[in-house]
């Protein structure tokens, strides 16, 4: 039998929601309890799952048959909680972003350290089966020379939870994680200029790749248009989740994942690289939470990857303030 996973969640809202298909369906985890401030979530959850639910983390890590929490808090919450778990022995894996502060994150990491837990940070649009496929097609077509991104979402008109929740906080982490896989490099240099809701950088590589990024969250055009009609969550049992278009230009060809898959434009034909239609969302989270915990296999998304990509979110919200280049 496969050792089967307990997973107790923190916050019971909107980022719990989408992740929690795959909580229920895959053989390798279990949800054990909830936890959430509000008694109207606490109660939701008691009805869909049929699980205890706690009005604080405390109550949870006293909970039995917890393995790993899950943390699907507001932003600010995310160091204290997370630290919390650490330290009483449990796996934590965290949503994006994984915190406020460089130091919040690096206080995460040492309590994971200290204890010998997994941190995980996600789950976030780098996990998506095309962008993880395109990451390996790069090795087929040379250097990678230059990245373009480009999304537009309704992000800055939805009713948001915090004044935290800013484009650079909350969405910035899923270009830049996709662009950091992509280029197989550090960054060096970020020029940024940003608001509340949307963003354009410029990012330098240590390896001499540039990657422009630009974000709207003022929803009026979507970037689904450009994506074959899909939604950025995509279709079970159709397509795969998106964060909008992705070029990757490499030596002998350009490299754009797809919900179906990835095309490659090179010297012939384009062509799809076609990826099998998703069954359960999020699924590959749980492949790598399993792989780290139970086969010991450092994750791709630790706490110290997480941290990197905030490092790049933090300078972009600096040198859109300070109008210049930062330097990493």
């Amino acid at each position: 039998m496969i050792a089967k996973l307990g997973i107790g969640v923190v916050g019971l809202g909107r980022a719990f929601s989408l992740t929690a298909p795959a909580l229920v369906a895959d053989p390798r985890v279990r949800l054990t309890a909830g936890a959430d401030a509000r008694p109207e979530m606490r109660e939701k959850f008691k009805r869909e799952f049929g699980l205890q639910a706690y009005a604080d983390i405390d109550a949870l890590l006293g909970s039995p048959g917890i393995d790993v929490v899950y943390i699907a808090t507001p932003h600010a919450a995310h160091a204290a909680q997370a630290i919390a778990a650490a330290q009483r022995g449990k796996h934590v894996l965290v949503e994006k972003p994984m915190a406020l502060s460089a130091q919040q994150c690096a206080a995460m990491i040492e309590a994971a350290r200290k204890s010998g837990v997994v941190l995980m940070v996600g789950p976030s649009h780098s996990f998506d089966p095309p962008i993880l496929r395109a990451r390996k097609l790069i090795q087929s077509f040379g250097k990678v020379r230059m990245i373009s991104a480009l999304n537009f979402t309704d992000f800055a008109v939805r009713r948001r939870r915090d004044a935290a929740d800013t484009a650079l906080h909350n969405q910035a982490p899923h270009q830049v994680e996709i662009v950091r896989l992509l280029a197989g490099s550090r960054v060096a240099s970020v020029k940024a200029s940003a608001s509340a809701g949307a963003y354009t950088c410029t990012l330098g590589f240590e390896s001499g790749v540039s990657a422009a990024l630009t974000y709207s969250g003022y929803g009026r055009f979507r970037s689904d248009e450009l994506m074959g009609g899909t939604g950025e969550l995509g279709k079970p049992g159709v397509a795969h989740p998106h964060f909008g278009v992705f070029i990757v230009s490499c030596e002998k060809a350009d490299l754009r994942p797809m919900p179906t898959g990835v095309m490659i434009y090179g010297d012939g034909e384009p062509r799809l690289d076609a990826l099998p239609a998703p069954d359960v969302p999020r699924r590959e989270v749980i492949d790598e939470l399993y792989a780290a915990i139970v086969e010991k296999k450092p994750p791709l998304h630790s706490g110290e990857w997480a941290a990197a990509t905030m490092d790049v979110c933090f300078a972009m919200q600096r040198s859109a303030s300070e109008q210049r280049e930062i330097l990493l």
